[in-house]
């Protein structure tokens, strides 16, 4: 089964690219049918001297296989039609700038700044940038300037960062055989593509001391209120691990990453939001589990 994501161009209408994250295992690549370390479409530093970043955000006509529970095995594609209407509807709302990591929506993504935003067209003779492999008619691309230090330094120059992830809503239509079967992009059928790119086998094998601190945190919050602490996914992570629910290799990989807030953990919960939020992504226990599952994982 295929299942060709679509959107409603209406501006008013929820479908569309909200956002382009900087990702460590960017969804769209080459070899995302084989898990190899080759990674042609990930985004390249086109000009280092000039902190510039450059790469693919959607490849027209490449089938990404996904399973779950829901659709067992199914691949998803973008087509060029449905690529150009994306990009029109993302230029036309101003979009350009909304830049997030990981999918996260508390990232400190200031001085990040899209410079060039263009769709590989044969017939107007714009053509896939030298440093890549030829990309299908349709394929978007992206360039971003990198004015944010700690972003340049800590995640671009170090090879952390690899590649864009596009997140939004979009509906499906599905293509069995020769049929044709058109579904609505209405709210029952619309989910981010994030979910639908990154949705693989899940996990529940996370320590039990990471749905302690995740229990902690929330019985805190219950009594004592949120604050200016945590956002929508932090806080929903923290419900996440309290029910001990399956999470995903992507979940896996955005725990690991919020390491990198390891220096505020020791923060009283009622003197601010650093270990509060801590034991709301699983604590020590959790994170650690994270950066050795997503090695387990990535290995296999």
């Amino acid at each position: 089964m295929t299942y060709e994501l679509d959107i409603n161009e209406d501006e008013a209408a929820q479908s569309g690219v909200d956002y382009v994250a900087l990702v460590d295992d960017p969804a769209i690549k080459e070899n995302w049918m084989t898990f190899e370390a080759q990674k042609s479409f990930a985004f390249k530093v086109s000009a280092p001297e000039r902190r510039i970043i450059t790469g693919a955000a959607m490849i027209a006509d490449m089938p990404i296989y996904r399973k779950d529970d829901v659709r067992g095995e199914y691949n998803v594609v973008f087509r060029k039609p449905v690529i150009e209407k994306i990009v029109k509807k993302w230029a036309k709302l101003n979009k350009f700038n909304n830049v997030n990591m990981m999918h996260e929506e508390d990232t400190q993504t200031e001085g990040i700044y899209c410079i060039e935003s263009f769709i590989i067209d044969s017939e107007r003779g714009i053509t896939t940038p030298k440093i890549f492999d030829k990309a299908t008619d349709g394929s978007w691309f992206l360039s971003y300037y990198i004015e944010n230090d700690m972003v340049w330094n800590e995640f671009i120059k170090t090879g952390i960062f690899k590649g864009f992830s596009v997140e939004g809503m979009f509906g499906f239509e599905i293509k069995a055989q020769a049929e044709v079967v058109e579904v609505d992009a209405d709210e029952k059928h619309l989910q981010t593509i994030f979910d639908i790119l990154n949705f693989a086998d899940s996990y529940t094998d996370y320590p039990q001391g990471a749905s302690n601190n995740a229990k902690r945190a929330l019985e805190y919050a219950d009594k004592n209120g949120w604050g200016s602490c945590g956002t929508a996914v932090g806080k929903a992570r923290a419900n996440q691990l309290a029910k001990r629910e399956p999470i995903t290799r992507d979940t896996i990989a955005r725990m690991s990453a919020f390491r990198r807030h390891q220096q505020n953990k020791d923060v009283p919960y009622s003197e601010g939001c650093g270990g509060l939020m801590w034991d709301c992504w699983g604590g020590d226990s959790g994170i650690s589990w994270a950066e050795n599952k997503l090695k387990e994982i990535d290995k296999k």
